[in-house]
């Protein structure tokens, strides 16, 4: 062909078309693709070529961990979902590596491990897939984060989220409900509630009250009955109040032993006083400068020492008082 070539015209088939000299084809599909390259001078010639372009597929890599989360040392195999690939590269995150298809590897010390591996095709072409797995310390801590009452029809119900915030998987919970003047519901959750996990749960049972009542308060108390100890039991209950009023509502057990419980509502976070007087009005127990928290509280007694009759419980905050009459008989 005479003259320079001026202009080039390449037909790619299903990749496209280009007019450029070197032309760049991206595709992620492996296959034959045929390829004419048209090419014209400055005067006015023109030429053609013919060929084929193949392309190697790449592979799809993909892996789970199982487990992906445990205490060590944590044995966890690693499932192969590759697709496409003959030779694998992994590196585990603590240093070690392995190039067989479906590894095995044990973690001694606690951490977060980045896993990462590399599957490679028979012709060499290369995909890499992420995943991770926590070695942890086990602990085991469930919170009731928020609680909730309806009343309807006579008819009192409790429900309550419960989370898992702890690093073990939960599979059975003894859920306990309790309100002003109430007998004690429990019920059992026997699910799966894993790390993180919210559980709404609304009570099966209920209350059945005067619709002239309301209680004054509501308590939801969730406790794991697998035998693994709570790390933190401070959160396992949590309580509510119809009011924000200052106002005492049962002393128990009653009648009390060695020793007796109050619950109370105070309008704001504070100082307060628990005394106990007999029916002279001499004070026979008493605990002082206890820090309350505006809402629902609960004190505690030791009255060992104290013997058997009617007595006056009195909680003071901020100069108002308000009392309730319990009785030892032991």
């Amino acid at each position: 062909m005479s003259g320079s070539i001026v202009s080039w015209n390449w037909n790619l088939g299903t990749l496209g078309s280009s007019n450029l000299q070197n032309p760049v084809i991206s595709t992620s599909v492996g296959g034959t693709y045929p390829v004419t390259l048209t090419v014209t001078s400055n005067e006015g010639c023109t030429a053609s070529a013919t060929g084929s372009m193949i392309v190697f597929a790449q592979p799809e890599a993909a892996f789970v961990p199982d487990p992906i989360f445990g205490s060590p040392p944590l044995t966890v195999n690693f499932i192969n979902n590759t697709l496409g690939g003959i030779n694998y590269e992994w590196t585990f995150g603590d240093g070690s590596i392995s190039s067989i298809n479906a590894p095995t590897h044990v973690y001694q010390d606690t951490g977060n491990y980045n896993i990462t591996m590399i599957a490679i095709s028979a012709e060499g072409c290369r995909d890499t897939a992420y995943s991770s797995v926590s070695v942890l310390i086990p602990k085991m801590d469930i919170q009731v984060r928020k609680i909730g009452v309806t009343q309807q029809n006579g008819l009192v119900r409790l429900s309550a989220e419960i989370v898992n915030v702890g690093n073990v998987v939960v599979n059975e919970i003894a859920i306990t409900g309790v309100i002003e003047n109430g007998s004690v519901l429990v019920e059992e959750y026997n699910g799966t509630l894993s790390p993180g996990q919210l559980l709404n749960y609304n009570f099966i049972s209920s209350y059945e009250i005067d619709d002239n009542f309301t209680p004054g308060y509501y308590c939801v108390e969730a406790i794991n009955t697998t035998g693994t100890q709570d790390v933190n039991l401070a959160n396992n209950k949590k309580c509510a109040v119809a009011n924000a009023d200052f106002e005492i509502f049962t002393a128990y057990p009653n009648p009390f032993d060695s020793e007796l419980q109050v619950n109370f509502n105070i309008g704001a976070d504070g100082l307060y006083e628990v005394k106990l007087y007999d029916q002279t009005g001499k004070l026979v127990a008493h605990t002082t400068d206890n820090k309350g928290l505006r809402g629902f509280n609960s004190a505690k007694l030791d009255t060992r020492s104290v013997s058997k009759g009617t007595y006056n419980l009195v909680i003071i905050f901020r100069d108002e008082q308000r009392s309730v009459t319990t009785l030892k008989i032991k």
